[in-house]
């Protein structure tokens, strides 16, 4: 399920059930892996590892999940809803039985056939095969119905059918502890056989000759092919009992000494490897994934041991601080870097010393304590509030701020200027002209051009005053004027006038010729001066006798005075 379907509610509420007596062991560690997921917003796969499970099991009890349930992580009954009925009469079954046992190797289809001519009911070969497999009808002393037996008694605790020949020649018997003798046979309906049974599936490597030979006269395979083994060695309570694998030297002990299985060779776990004691490891321990200390997450620190000769010292995590914390001096081969660092010993230190060998300590200056005062440095140096200065400046470096003030300056050489990170010297410029930066490249004297324009929308017709009359906000030295149009004149040119407090500005007027959409270009200024606060108008003179021409952009151009 995903996280944002969960609440710190639902969070809280499912912690208080780790560890309590309302979910069974298995639901406790499905419990725990989706806590891990959920508290620590962790991936997939990284929640598995934490909590030892595969990330598709993980995946699985997350789909299954409910917050508001929990008992959603109990495992789920296997056992089918609809359960078949049984197929077999009890007479047929009677009669299946009793063929078994008189002829123990009788085929399925044989006795559906005996069933249907001798009794007249009619039973499938293969719902015969399931009723003799369901109720162990493997009465024939051979490894075939011996496998069988053993199959069935592994698999459920009902007792199966035993060979049809008399007990007493196959079956050993035991006493028991308050005297009197009774058959394996009964012995074998018992709980404490299917105890020892499993017993010898699990350690069948510590089985004893004489419990070899009993096997064998049960009529059971042994549990572990001895001729595989290049010795079992039951011991003699003075040295260590040994499982030897043919001839590849590797063995399997006990050591009566230590009282602990020893392997001879590497040991490859597929699964976890769990336990409820502590872990001592002779060699280095190696590892492919994260190592995780203190993973329940309690109070206690963590804590790391280097055992030495001398004193063995920690690195701890000290959870009341939630800080590291080395139990000895720290000492750093390479380059020690980070946000911030405290030094306990050194606070309120005036200066900060170090000797030959590098060590730092606290000093004191030699004010002792005070430094260089305000007064002191005012007497050397231009106050920083201000000051006045009766020699001369002489400047070495670069001056910076924001306003350099100065009631006379003289320079003996030219102004420079800062552009980017390098100082550039600027020339004279000519009248009317501006210094503009150019980034990293020298600053440099430029004309401010500027403009004005009119646009006359749809067709053309004769007009004077036309559009907006404009009164000029600065002056303007005229340098050009251009005319285009969106729809060409035919017939005639378009002619145009523009004039400074009604009198024109042309000695020959801008036009569009006849079938052209530009113009203006063979027009000739009589003035080019448009002093600030003249009254500019313009009046449409001529237009085409067959099409008047449309849409009209006149644009004048020229250079600013300051």
């Amino acid at each position: 399920m995903p996280r944002h379907d969960i609440r710190i509610e639902h969070i809280a509420k499912l912690r208080q059930l780790v560890g309590g007596n309302d979910l069974t062991e298995k639901a406790q560690k499905k419990l725990k892996a989706i806590l891990y997921y959920f508290e620590n917003e962790s991936s997939m796969d990284e929640a598995a590892r934490a909590a030892g499970v595969t990330a598709s099991a993980l995946r699985r009890w997350l789909d299954a999940f409910d917050p508001e349930n929990p008992q959603s992580l109990e495992e789920k009954s296997r056992k089918p809803k609809t359960v078949r009925s049984s197929e077999i009469s009890e007479s047929a079954a009677v009669l299946i039985r009793s063929y078994r046992q008189a002829s123990p190797r009788i085929g399925k289809e044989e006795i559906s056939k005996k069933l249907l001519s001798e009794k007249g009911e009619t039973v499938s070969a293969s719902s015969i095969g399931r009723y003799i497999e369901r109720e162990c009808l493997y009465f024939a002393d051979c490894p075939l119905h011996r496998r069988k037996r053993l199959h069935a008694m592994m698999k459920s605790s009902s007792v199966c059918a035993q060979p049809a020949q008399p007990l007493s020649a196959t079956l050993v018997t035991i006493q028991p502890s308050k005297g009197g003798w009774v058959s394996v046979k009964k012995w074998m309906h018992s709980g404490l056989f299917m105890a020892l049974l499993l017993f010898m599936t699990l350690l069948g490597i510590m089985v004893t000759t004489v419990t070899r030979a009993h096997a064998a006269t049960l009529g059971l395979p042994l549990l572990v092919n001895t001729e595989a083994f290049e010795t079992i060695d039951d011991g003699d309570l003075l040295t260590n009992i040994e499982l030897r694998f043919g001839d590849s030297g590797e063995a399997i002990a006990w050591n009566l000494l230590k009282n602990q299985f020893n392997f001879s060779g590497d040991a490859h776990i597929e699964g976890n490897l769990t336990g409820s004691g502590g872990l001592a490891i002779e060699e280095n321990i190696r590892a492919k994934g994260n190592l995780t200390l203190n993973s329940d997450n309690d109070a206690n620190d963590a804590v790391f041991t280097f055992g030495n000769a001398t004193l063995a010292q920690s690195l701890s995590f000290v959870n009341a601080s939630q800080k590291f914390r080395f139990s000895t001096s720290l000492d750093i081969a390479g380059t020690m870097s980070g946000y911030a660092l405290t030094v306990s010993g050194l606070r309120n230190c005036d200066t900060l010393d170090t000797d030959a060998n590098g060590v730092l300590s606290c000093g004191t200056d030699s004010g002792a304590g005070g430094g260089m005062s305000m007064t002191d440095g005012d007497l050397r140096y231009v106050k920083k509030s201000g000051d006045t200065m009766t020699g001369s400046l002489n400047v070495v470096g670069t001056i910076s701020g924001s306003i350099l003030k100065a009631s006379n300056m003289t320079v003996s050489g030219a102004v420079v200027y800062s552009s980017g990170n390098t100082l550039k010297q600027s020339a004279k410029g000519l009248s009317g002209q501006l210094l503009i930066s150019q980034g990293t490249s020298a600053p440099k004297w430029a004309s401010p051009v500027g403009g004005m324009m009119w646009y006359f929308d749809g067709t053309q017709a004769l007009a004077i005053s036309k559009g907006p009359q404009i009164t000029m906000p600065f002056g303007l030295t005229l340098s050009g004027i251009t005319l285009s149009a969106k729809g060409a004149p035919t017939g005639a040119a378009l002619i145009y006038d523009i004039n400074k407090d009604g009198t024109t500005i042309f000695s020959t007027r801008p036009q569009i010729n006849a079938s052209s959409t530009i113009g203006g270009q063979d027009a000739i200024f009589s003035t080019t001066s448009l002093p600030v606060n003249s009254v500019i108008t313009i009046d449409i003179d001529q237009i085409g006798s067959t099409f008047a021409g449309s849409g009209v952009t006149i644009m004048l151009k020229g250079t600013r005075n300051y």
